[in-house]
């Protein structure tokens, strides 16, 4: 079976340190009780704060499979899981209070939940998907999408360098990515509300159709663990591509008339410093909290 990749989208105040971890301070020992049941259930778990919005969250989890995530999200633990999530968000100073003391409002929405069963096109396995300034672009298709689609979408090089010669394990080693990107469907289509709540930048070039409310889109998910951000502007601005009926095009540029071509009606970038949980986080949660 295929491993599944989740990214929650939560929002947690600042004053959280999410990468230094003072444990005897009592938000760092409270944001480590909210994510322990997700560090052992899943394979590994990678999170960081998104570059735009620095108060939104995203917490990376690798599974066996989906079956173990869709156990675990459907469990009583999975549900106290999001609901410790969504604490964190209502202890934000502009959280609302109701008549009953409970904090609610725009500062504690639901978690967002994005998943994808990545692809990976090198030959080279990795433990780390994503590092600081990875690029998640979120692509929306109309649903239902044919399995040849997802497949075609897949298969095509994306935004990879033209590799003619050489190994996999060199030619990464100098090249503007840690690694090549992975992209894969979510096994189930969103609403547009659930969309338009990720921050990012929105590709104008494309005329979104059928916003309407309760319609499902399908998504594809690409993630993107650029070197740099220098890297990434070089990569975008210089490498090409040869193509027979346009001559030497811009590699991101084919990708993206890829995209357009084979339906995709808008997608959303968004930039994300991940950093694997630390040793002195994974040890405090492994000793005292499973």
């Amino acid at each position: 079976m295929d491993e599944l990749t989740t990214l929650i989208h939560f929002n947690v105040p600042l004053r959280y340190n999410v990468h230094e971890f003072d444990l005897t301070s009592d938000d760092s020992k409270q944001l480590l009780k909210a994510i322990a049941p997700i560090v052992r259930e899943s394979k590994y778990t990678a999170w960081g704060r998104v570059q735009t919005q620095r108060e939104m969250t995203v917490l990376l989890s690798v599974w066996q499979c989906a079956e173990k995530y869709t156990n675990f999200i459907e469990s009583s633990g999975g549900k106290n899981f999001l609901l410790s999530l969504k604490a964190l968000s209502s202890t934000h100073p502009a959280a609302v209070s109701d008549s009953n003391g409970e904090k609610h409002g725009a500062n504690t929405p639901e978690p967002l939940i994005i998943a994808a069963p990545f692809s990976n096109r090198s030959r080279v396995s990795y433990r780390q998907p994503v590092f600081a300034h990875t690029q998640i672009r979120l692509c929306m298709f109309p649903a239902p999408v044919a399995e040849d689609k997802r497949r075609f979408v897949c298969r095509h090089a994306g935004p990879w360098h033209n590799l003619m010669f050489g190994s996999a394990e060199v030619f990464e080693e100098y090249s503007c990515y840690y690694h090549s990107p992975r992209r894969g469907w979510c096994p189930w289509p969103i609403f547009w509300s659930t969309y338009d709540d990720i921050p990012g930048k929105v590709e104008t070039k494309i005329q979104p159709v059928g916003k309407q409310e309760g319609v499902r889109w399908e998504v594809m998910v690409t993630l993107m663990a650029w070197r740099s951000k220098e890297k990434e502007h070089s990569f975008r601005d210089m490498e090409v591509i040869p193509r027979k009926d346009r001559g030497l095009v811009l590699i991101f540029e084919d990708w993206e008339d890829t995209l357009k071509s084979e339906g995709a009606s808008e997608w959303k970038d968004y930039y994300v410093d991940f950093e694997m949980l630390d040793k002195v986080a994974r040890d405090y949660i492994i000793s005292n909290l499973i």
